[in-house]
This record gives C-alpha cells, structure tokens and sequence, in this order.
C-alpha cells in the first residue's frame, strides 16, 4: 500500500505571519494618516494642546517669507526609520508566509525571529518619537519648578496605533517562533 501524502494545507504558521502582516499594514497605514504627536502646554487659564500630523513629524514643515526659506517644524528622523523597520517587518513577515508553503524549519523559525525583532524595534522606537520631535523642534519638554508652564510632547493617536500593531506583529512573530 502506498502511503498518503500529507497536503501541504494551512498551517498556524500561515495563519500568525498573516495576522503580522496584516497588522503591519494597519500600523504604517495609522503612521502615514493620523496625528503622531501631541504637545500640550499646562496653562492654569486655558491649555493649549497642539497636534502634530505625520507629515510634519516625518518630513518637516517649511514656508518662506518674502522669498527666505523659513524652517517652521524640522522632522523627527526617528519616525521615518521606526515606519522603515515596521516595513521591513511586513517583508519579512511576507517572505516567511511564502516559505511556510513550501517547508517548515530552521529558515522559517529564523525569519519569524527576525520578524520579531523588526516588529519590536518599530514599536520601541515609535515610542522615542516625541521626546525626539520635541527635541529637534527646541521645544519644552517638562516645565521646571520655576515655570508657570508645564509642557510635554505624547504620542498621538498614529503613533500609539503603529506601537500596538506592531506589537501585535511582534508577538505574532514570537509565537509562531515557539510553537512552528
């Protein structure tokens, strides 16, 4: 009697690659489109909140006056490689759905280790984005105890998106390193 092949099927490690991939998707979707940082400034009259869209955290903001190029919002280059990774996330977590289809192994179980890490580095460094765009931009990050003021720049909405989904891609990554 011959014996039976086994389909090649869907496998979980299908299943977990596409769930990082998916979210990573979500995640660079969230950085190019919605708000990435919000600077607030604690008045005791009235606070000021001011939202800063992704394209000027990514790529500046410059206006000119009577022909003079005025520097109005540098960019946060940190954003850009924090997006670049998630990216490369995505490729990895795509190459690793397409190696799952044709063998289960050492290589697989590599790049979904690599997904890992890509994953989690676009999440932590998204998180560093607003001390850095606060810091590029000169402006106050914490009030001292002399000011009147308090200032701080947050995550925004974008950013706190790309940090959950990337960690989503991370943690799917990881879990299909340890149970593929």
């Amino acid at each position: 009697m011959a014996k039976k092949k086994k389909k090649a099927g869907f496998r979980l490690y299908t299943l977990l690659m596409m769930v990082a991939v998916l979210a990573g998707i979500i995640g660079l979707i969230c950085g190019f489109t919605l708000d990435m940082v919000t600077y607030t400034i604690d008045n005791p009259l009235k606070p000021l909140v001011t939202d800063f869209t992704a394209s000027q955290v990514l790529f500046g903001q410059k206006t000119d006056v009577v022909g003079v190029d005025l520097d109005v919002i540098n960019a946060s280059p940190l954003a850009l490689v924090a997006l670049v990774m998630l990216g490369a996330g995505i490729l990895i977590a795509l190459l690793g759905t397409f190696m799952s289809f044709s063998k289960k192994g050492t290589a697989t179980r590599v790049v979904a280790l690599l997904g890992v890490i890509l994953f989690a580095v676009a999440a932590i460094l998204m998180l560093c984005v607003p001390s850095n765009f606060a810091e590029a931009n000169n402006l106050v990050q914490e009030g001292t105890k002399d000011d009147l003021l308090s200032a701080k720049a947050s995550a925004g909405t974008g950013a706190l998106l790309v940090v959950v989904t990337a960690a989503v891609g991370a943690v799917a990554s990881l879990v299909d390193t340890i149970v593929g």
